[in-house]
């Protein structure tokens, strides 16, 4: 391959993930810069020893296969690029330490026989496009050496006391996702008060193909949670925090036994994350049979009340979920564009609804938020004037856009907001409500004053209830065992 430009194309390079692995770039460019970036990596990147993506690390392959060093230089990167492409992966060989082509088609033979047992590229496609959602792993558990050097600079010998986030071995985006990792963050930054180390790691018997998660910008390297276990083997206390939606997953798969056997090593606290979702009572009362320092947090108040702790039997605490990178100030009206965004809800109103907007205001941008990376979704955020939630109504869509200065419209519903929020003139009754009134409630809001006169009358409920230091708050009361109810 002798144009180089040849080279900013799958699977060598993959823009969203370039923008992530380097900060310099995400800072200068932006998530949304794809093609500035495409431009960095064939003018700069390339020969600088970049990656540009989850597949090839040029330094790797070069230090991985000497007989390629030697034939095209060790530091010769475009050179170690053009060999895996023209012989290296067709061979099999390993373009990173995060996926191995070889091992991905021989663990799973349905991909094998449906595109060859040598087809390595085309495998690579079905791990990006359907293997990694599918929760294949794209190489053996085997730890890679930025984890391995990640956890020793912990000192794990030393450690006595450990806090453990879990996430799912496959990479997506959610509010769930991203508030895990929010209070990660401040939990790591709580340590004065828990007096713990904070790591996150992959489900038990889990590892994802990468070392980290990469669809948003966050500074956590994830374990595997095997090897946190073997190596911090001096813990004598830990804290499981586990997702709501993966109880009852994790112990139809794990099994009692698993906590059991946990317990017998050390002291055992297991809070459930409860994110918007009923936890599975049953196996809630099971876990607690077997550890009985168990607690659930929730998101939302209306899963923190008096009935709910009769009949679930365990201390429920309050934690509001915060998942932005900064406190989600107020953009005046003159920054902003004729855009809303819409959740990617389903609703049996919803296209009936949507048809109805643009007919009537043609000049609008309408843009559904689905497969977007979220400082992209920031950005529009950001810029809209106007967001749709078809969703359970207190959502990210709904106060993300009324906290940036603009105004959303939700359907009421007295599970997820307070009666604070009736009669608000953006807060319909029903689907057929907001369809009927939203056109002329658009066009009567759409100016500096009275957008802004609206903004400032929802805003303060917003705030009495969402904010990062509502959540900092609420997290140290929970590592101090104060709980909303004990």
């Amino acid at each position: 391959m002798g144009d180089a430009s040849q080279f900013a194309d799958f699977p060598i390079f993959d823009p969203t993930y370039y923008l992530r692995e380097y900060d310099d770039l995400l800072d200068t460019y932006g998530a949304a810069g794809q093609d500035a970036a495409k431009q960095h990596w064939l003018n700069h990147g390339i020969n600088e020893g970049r990656r540009g993506s989850l597949f090839f690390d040029p330094t790797y392959y070069l230090n991985q296969n000497k007989d390629v060093a030697q034939a095209v230089g060790s530091t010769n990167h475009a050179g170690a690029i053009r060999h895996w492409l023209n012989s290296g992966l067709p061979e099999g060989r390993r373009g990173s330490e995060e996926f191995d082509p070889s091992y991905y088609l021989q663990s799973n033979p349905d991909v094998a026989n449906a595109y060859g047992h040598k087809n390595f590229e085309e495998g690579i496609r079905h791990f990006l496009l359907l293997g990694e959602s599918e929760g294949r792993l794209g190489r053996s558990q085997v730890h890679t050496s930025r984890q391995h050097l990640a956890l020793q600079s912990e000192d794990p010998a030393s450690i006595k006391k450990l806090i453990l986030f879990f996430v799912p071995g496959h990479e997506f985006i959610s509010g769930g996702i991203l508030s895990i990792f929010s209070l990660y963050r401040l939990s790591k930054s709580m340590e004065a008060i828990h007096g713990s180390r904070v790591l996150m790691c992959y489900f038990p018997g889990e590892a994802g193909a990468d070392y980290k998660y990469r669809k948003f910008k966050n500074e956590a390297i994830i374990y595997p949670y095997e090897m946190i276990i073997d190596t911090c083997s001096n813990a004598s206390e830990i804290l499981l925090h586990i997702p709501c939606y993966a109880l009852s997953q994790l112990i139809s798969r794990l099994g009692m036994h698993f906590f059991v056997d946990l317990q017998q090593r050390c002291s055992v606290r297991v809070n459930i994350l409860n994110q918007g979702m009923i936890p599975d009572t049953p196996r809630l009362m099971l876990l607690k049979e077997v550890v009985p320092n168990l607690t659930c947090t929730s998101a939302h108040s209306s899963y923190c009340t008096s009935k709910q702790r009769q009949d679930w039997g365990v201390p429920l605490h309050h934690l509001p979920a915060w998942f932005y990178p900064d406190d989600a100030p107020s953009r005046p009206f003159e920054t902003k564009r004729d855009l809303m965004i819409v959740s990617p809800d389903q609703c049996p109103s919803r296209e009936a609804i949507l048809a109805t907007i643009a007919a009537a205001l043609p000049q609008l941008e309408i843009q559904v938020i689905q497969d977007m990376p979220f400082e992209k979704y920031i950005a529009l955020e950001k810029e809209a004037k106007w967001s749709l939630t078809f969703g359970e109504g207190m959502d990210a869509y709904f106060f993300g856009t009324f906290l940036r200065g603009g105004v959303g419209f939700a359907v009421y519903n007295d599970f997820f907001f307070t009666a604070d929020y009736q009669g608000f003139k953006t807060i319909y009754p029903s689907y057929n409500m907001l369809q009927q009134r939203i056109v002329d409630d658009i066009k009567s809001l759409d100016c500096k004053e009275k957008m802004e006169t609206y903004n400032s009358h929802v805003r303060p409920l917003l705030n009495n209830n969402w904010g990062p230091q509502k959540t900092r708050m609420a997290l140290e009361s929970f590592y101090c065992g104060e709980y909303t109810l004990p």
